[in-house]
């Protein structure tokens, strides 16, 4: 699964996608469900916008899936996005509790989720544009930390998950197949629980069990 992001240096979000259009953000260090991430959605403009992460109650998706679940489906054909982030965390089941650890590519560039979306009303407000992760089976070198990680799209699978048109089961499958990139991975510190700890030393490598705490 994934339940944590960051995007940590959101200005070389142009550099890296200059085929899109970003709206000034500040970095984020702790992203976590029910806040907001920034996203682009299927057929439209080229423009990221910030939605809130978890559609329906759920915050991932089953790749293997999708295109067969009642509450997915219609959005893997006509309601697809990316998420935009330069790291997720997970968290490894220890024989004294879980080591959370930081997943990034490694040369530490900015990157793509798949992602579905839709709108609904949260909270008594107008409708606002929420979000899921998709999620498959995790690489040989990440499954010894969890056994599901997002799925990270290649430049290619990025271009044809964006696509205006509807996709057929077949076509959703072969985009999320395309997976990108190297990626590193390494201990940090278990202040990355806490939600409200947001800063640059949530991705600093620590060496377990001997952690600080900023608690």
């Amino acid at each position: 699964m994934c339940g944590r992001l960051t995007l940590t240096f959101p200005k070389r979000l142009e550099a890296v996608f200059p085929r899109y259009r970003f709206p000034k953000i500040a970095p984020r260090y702790n992203i976590a469900p029910s806040q907001p991430v920034l996203a682009l959605a299927s057929g439209g403009e080229a423009a990221a916008e910030e939605m809130l992460w978890g559609m329906g109650g759920n915050i991932n998706a089953r790749a293997e899936t999708i295109t067969e679940k009642p509450s997915f489906r219609e959005a893997a054909r006509i309601r697809r996005a990316i998420v935009f982030a330069d790291g997720y965390y997970e968290w490894r089941a220890m024989g004294d509790g879980k080591q959370p650890y930081y997943i990034r590519r490694i040369d530490g560039e900015p990157f793509t989720f798949a992602a579905l979306w839709d709108e609904e009303r949260v909270s008594g407000e107008g409708p606002i544009k929420t979000c899921t992760l998709i999620t498959t089976k995790a690489t040989a070198p990440l499954q010894e930390i969890h056994h599901r990680m997002p799925v990270i799209l290649s430049s290619g699978a990025r271009e044809r998950w964006l696509v205006p048109e509807a996709l057929e089961p077949e076509a959703i499958h072969a985009v999320l197949n395309d997976g990108a990139y190297e990626l590193e991975s390494y201990p940090v510190s278990l202040a990355v629980n806490k939600v409200s700890n947001d800063d640059a030393r949530m991705i600093e490598r620590v060496e377990p069990p001997h952690q600080g705490s900023f608690f």
